[in-house]
């Protein structure tokens, strides 16, 4: 979401390299990382927990905990099932059952 393109760069790199990943990647991994870190602080887990104990502590993952976020999310589903098409969607969700 806030760091797709990042992640995406980074994601790109290892699929280039297989065993050269550790060296050859590093550096996008490092921005990758940075971008991540301010938006995983301590301060953020306990803003989450308090939305979460909030929101009566649902256990259904589809819930609607932030929807100020939600166009985010929706806007990350989309850029998914355009990459992945709907098949992709739906072979991910059958392996998510099977496997769980």
């Amino acid at each position: 979401m806030k760091c797709d393109a990042i992640t995406e760069t980074f994601v790109k790199c290892t699929n280039e390299h297989f065993l050269s990943v550790i060296w050859k990647c590093r550096d996008q991994m490092n921005s990758m990382n940075e971008c991540l870190k301010q938006y995983t602080t301590d301060e953020t887990l306990e803003q989450f927990k308090q939305r979460w104990v909030k929101a009566g502590m649902p256990s259904d993952a589809r819930h609607d905990l932030w929807p100020e976020e939600k166009h985010e999310w929706q806007a990350f589903i989309k850029r998914r099932e355009d990459r992945e098409g709907p098949q992709g969607l739906m072979e991910r969700q059958k392996k998510q059952f099977y496997n769980a």
